[in-house]
């Protein structure tokens, strides 16, 4: 089970069981595959939207008109964007292993990964806009398309304790 809850002004994550062992591989697939691209240095290769679709999908180029430009700008940035996403996983995990209530650091890269999990798996499964199934699912797309529910869902219940939090901050109420 993973759970968030507002415990007076904090964000509390109660996490345990077979939904904290998933979460957990699937936070470390993802910074297996950032790391695999970190590994070889933008330095050493022509600066390119990575292969993988998924990848490629969490580190666009960003200027769509100017292959050159995207190059260069993609060599300043790819390294810190993919350390910076790595951290953030590795800041789920370290909070999935101590559930607790969380630091702002940690509400923060709850929210990120699991945005960078869902654009992921959406990929995976061809899932271009919302509502969108993907491709026919087989078995093992089945089981994708309900983890990438599940996360939805989760990241939604985390995003409505912030926002009535924030709400609560705002006017001066007690929160939680």
């Amino acid at each position: 089970m993973i759970e968030f809850r507002l415990d007076d002004d904090r964000i509390v994550l109660d996490a345990d069981g077979i939904e904290a062992s998933v979460l957990t591989g699937l936070t470390r697939q993802l910074s297996g595959m950032l790391g695999a691209r970190a590994e070889h240095p933008v330095g050493d290769r022509p600066p390119s939207v990575p292969d993988d679709p998924a990848l490629a999908r969490l580190l666009p180029d960003l200027l769509a008109d100017d292959p050159d430009g995207a190059r260069e700008l993609r060599s300043l940035t790819e390294p810190s964007l993919v350390a910076i996403k790595r951290e953030q996983l590795r800041l789920v995990d370290e909070s999935l292993a101590s559930p607790g209530p969380l630091d702002e650091a940690a509400e923060t890269a709850w929210l990120r990964a699991m945005t960078d999990l869902r654009l992921t798996i959406a990929t995976r499964l061809g899932i271009e806009v919302d509502g969108d199934l993907g491709k026919d699912a087989d078995e093992s797309d089945r089981a994708l398309q309900s983890v990438f529910a599940w996360l939805g869902g989760l990241q939604e219940h985390l995003i409505e304790l912030l926002d009535a939090r924030d709400e609560a901050r705002a006017v001066g109420e007690p929160v939680g």
